[in-house]
């Protein structure tokens, strides 16, 4: 990701550079003066140095869901508990997942959004299942649905209290990136680093993969295992980042 670089001029010539790290790749120019040709030996030192230690105790430096959660919890799209932890290992219910997604993307919600499944609570004055928020849950899933970025479990049920798999945690994402026109179909011959493990799930998992949606994640690959939160943060983290590298599409 670009850095916004701030001109800070050291007396041996070097500079600091502030911004968010990302995936990506560094680039240095070195500019020689003028001079006679010959041939000069030049080294470039690159430090990291980390920011900050990150919102959450549970969520140390060095692991692979550090920067996702700390970057959704800086965009707005997930907060931890009261005690200060996020619990990167407790498991996700589908209706709070549908909120995640919405939120990441921002997708316009409000209570004209009305849900059609009818196992959804419905909020309204006296029964909002989270005070804080009274668009949750009915309202978000209805705009994941009106977008075509779920389909419930069958078409008048979402099953909002079942841990969301992490088959159906991919596919939500992509459908997500389609709805928004970022993400295509690969070649016919892409072959993406997993086997087939069966329709429609597969399909979009490797559509992700051809985008880059898996790189960096290291497992675990139980596709029909419930999600955790870490996995969840992982992969709305890349489609926010292809999002915001991309730019609005044409």
């Amino acid at each position: 990701m670009d850095l916004a670089w701030d001109k800070q001029y050291d007396d041996d010539g070097s500079f600091v550079a502030e911004g968010t790290i990302g995936p990506g790749r560094l680039f240095a120019m070195v500019s020689l003066g003028s001079g006679d040709p010959g041939v000069e030996v030049y080294s470039i030192t690159v430090t990291y140095k980390e920011a900050g230690g990150g919102s959450f105790p549970d969520v140390p430096a060095g692991s692979e869901f550090f920067a996702p959660i700390n970057y959704l919890a800086d965009e707005g799209v997930v907060s931890g508990y009261a005690d200060g932890k996020f619990g990167p290992g407790k498991l996700v219910t589908r209706q709070q997942f549908a909120k995640m997604i919405v939120r990441a993307v921002g997708y316009p919600v409000s209570t004209g959004d009305a849900c059609r499944f009818v196992d959804v609570q419905t909020s309204h004055p006296g029964y909002y299942l989270d005070p804080n928020d009274h668009l949750y849950p009915d309202h978000y899933i209805a705009v994941a649905a009106d977008r075509q970025v779920t389909v419930g479990e069958t078409p008048y049920t979402f099953g909002p209290y079942h841990n969301i798999k992490l088959a159906q945690v991919v596919t939500m994402v992509v459908r997500t990136a389609i709805d928004l026109g970022f993400w295509d179909a690969p070649p016919h011959s892409y072959t993406p680093p997993f086997d087939d493990f069966g329709e429609p799930h597969y399909t979009y998992a490797r559509m992700g993969a051809a985008h880059g949606l898996f790189t960096g994640y290291s497992g675990p690959w139980d596709w029909y295992s419930p999600a955790t939160r870490g996995q969840c943060a992982f992969f709305i983290w890349k489609l926010m980042l292809a999002i915001n590298s991309s730019g609005p599409p044409d």
